[in-house]
């Protein structure tokens, strides 16, 4: 296993550079300049454009594009991913500080689909072609097919406006910042995107459960007199669990830009709003600061998912 890591980590080295090149180009190449987005319209003059000449050369714009990449490449290998434009704070450390609220919301999500999709999947398997399947079925294309912002919406709607149970929007309360304060604002965006990202996940456990149902080993078990709880339970799940790990671990990089939304429409302070706000001043080091995170984000994720699936599946060997 171990050389077939070094082999992936080199080739994942390799699509690296080549998607920051790709990143840093449509970036630079897009229309728009970040230095006349931070004049006011109706303050440009005569100077204004000797002033904005001065404001690219500072920040190098000026320069053509591959030296401005080397330079930029040059300097993130050691850490340092420039400043923003827009608040001349470096892009590392808001990105750090955004961070932990985005891991909260999307680690909470990803446990409430795992919580969701097995049991559901498992029922629907158990229960093929009957009313249950059918009712879990549909609730999975439904969690599937519908836009998160459109619950959001909904959420806010009734939860937070019709019924004031739960607040609609920040990560605290003025007046509060005690932890349960944070878990009320927590429930409806995790709520929203753990539903969401569990639509797939009760399909891909159905199917696995299917197969597994359907095998030499469940049969013996039957025969040998297991009951149906302890054949599902110990032996389905188990195995039925074994793609599904894969599946999971490659759902990071999309659970990821459903928090995007999400954060935007709940006004959680994460790096998806931090994204958003950086893509509409044209901030080019926060967005291809981002860009390159989820980058790394999806490589680490497949290299993981292969991992993974060796390890929960001894019969796999990676070579």
């Amino acid at each position: 296993m171990a050389s077939y890591i070094g082999r992936r980590l080199i080739v994942n080295v390799g699509v690296f550079f080549v998607i920051t090149i790709a990143i840093f180009s449509l970036v630079h190449i897009a229309p728009g300049d970040p230095v006349q987005m931070m004049i006011p319209p109706d303050q440009f003059n005569a100077s204004t454009e000797a002033f904005i000449e001065a404001q690219r050369h500072r920040l190098g714009l000026d320069q053509p594009l591959p030296i401005q990449y080397l330079s930029w490449l040059g300097n993130a290998l050691q850490g340092d991913l420039g400043y923003s434009i827009s608040t001349s704070r470096p892009v590392g450390e808001l990105l750090l500080e955004r961070a932990v609220p985005t891991v909260e919301l999307m680690g909470l999500a990803l446990f409430l689909s795992i919580v969701i999709a097995v049991p559901l999947g498992l029922l629907a398997a158990v229960h093929r072609n009957r009313v249950l399947d059918y009712i879990i079925s549909t609730f999975s294309m439904v969690a599937i097919s519908t836009p998160p912002f459109f619950f959001g919406i909904i959420a806010i709607y009734v939860v937070s406006l019709k019924l004031g149970l739960l607040p609609s929007a920040g990560m605290a309360s003025p007046s509060d910042g005690s932890t349960v304060d944070l878990l009320r604002h927590l429930i409806l965006p995790v709520s929203i995107l753990g539903i969401g990202g569990s639509g797939p996940l009760i399909r891909y456990v159905r199917s696995s459960a299917l197969n597994e149902i359907n095998s030499e080993y469940v049969r013996t078990a039957v025969a040998k007199g297991a009951s149906p709880m302890r054949v599902i339970g110990v032996h389905v799940l188990r195995n039925a669990m074994i793609p599904i790990v894969t599946v999971v671990a490659l759902s990071l990089p999309g659970l990821l830009a459903g928090a995007v939304l999400i954060e935007q429409i709940f006004a959680w302070p994460g790096m998806g709003q931090l994204a958003v706000t950086a893509v509409a001043r044209k901030d080019y080091p926060v967005i291809i600061g981002f860009a390159v995170l989820v980058s790394l984000l999806v490589l680490a994720a497949n290299l993981l998912a292969d991992i993974l699936y060796t390890v929960v599946d001894p019969r796999v060997s990676l070579r």
